[in-house]
């Protein structure tokens, strides 16, 4: 913001301008920070995602070989449950990476 200083009369004048630009830079500076932690948490957030979908891939990969390999009954309808589970796991990861 630019302050004219023809317009400045008195001391207090002066002043007044001077504390609207030191208000004015603590703002700016409060919200380069804002900024930057938002940035920061994204960056953080973004990884975590990604470890998480990579793991549960690999459980998924894991779930299959174990659904392959067992007999009908419980134990493979417990597996196919997890799986699905899984796999709703794996669905809202990658919504909340697309996002």
């Amino acid at each position: 913001m630019s302050y004219s200083v023809e317009k400045i009369t008195s001391a207090s004048d002066c002043d007044l301008l001077l504390s609207l630009a030191v208000k004015e830079k603590a703002d700016q500076a409060f919200k380069r920070l804002s900024e930057e932690r938002l940035t920061l948490n994204y960056s953080e957030t973004s990884i975590e995602i990604d470890a998480e979908l990579q793991s549960v891939t690999t459980e998924i990969a894991a779930t299959e070989t174990i659904i392959a390999a067992l007999p009908e009954g419980n134990s493979k309808e417990d597996a196919v449950k997890k799986k699905t589970k899984l796999e709703y796991k794996k669905f809202l990861l990658n919504n909340r990476k697309e996002n």
